[in-house]
């Protein structure tokens, strides 16, 4: 007897080109477990605040922090989670720069 995995690959992302606020993505991980977060930020030091939540839009509970540092000419943060949370929100704290903030979140 042979047993097939199905896996759900989800997946969001954004760029923010010149923010003048905090760039805030938010996803729906429907069943999936297993996330993983990868921010470029305009300049090097940015706190990335990642949160997660059994309700859309409410109950947002602080997971961790992370800081973007230099990598290969970027400055970037990246992670990986398993979570029994249903959404995640990450918000990078930089405005006012000149140039493109990304925000990435896998679920699988």
């Amino acid at each position: 007897m042979s047993i097939k995995k199905e896996f759900i690959n989800i997946s969001k992302n954004q760029s923010f080109t010149n923010p003048t606020t905090y760039p805030t993505l938010t996803m729906d991980a429907e069943t999936t477990k297993v996330m993983e977060i990868w921010v470029q930020s305009i300049a090097s030091g940015k706190t990335v605040l990642v949160q997660a939540s059994n309700t859309a839009d409410a109950d947002w509970r602080d997971i961790e922090e992370l800081v973007t540092t230099a990598l290969n000419g970027a400055y970037t943060a990246h992670k990986g989670y398993l979570s029994a949370y249903r959404y995640i929100k990450v918000t990078l704290e930089e405005s006012g720069g000149t140039g493109v903030a990304i925000i990435e979140i896998t679920a699988r």
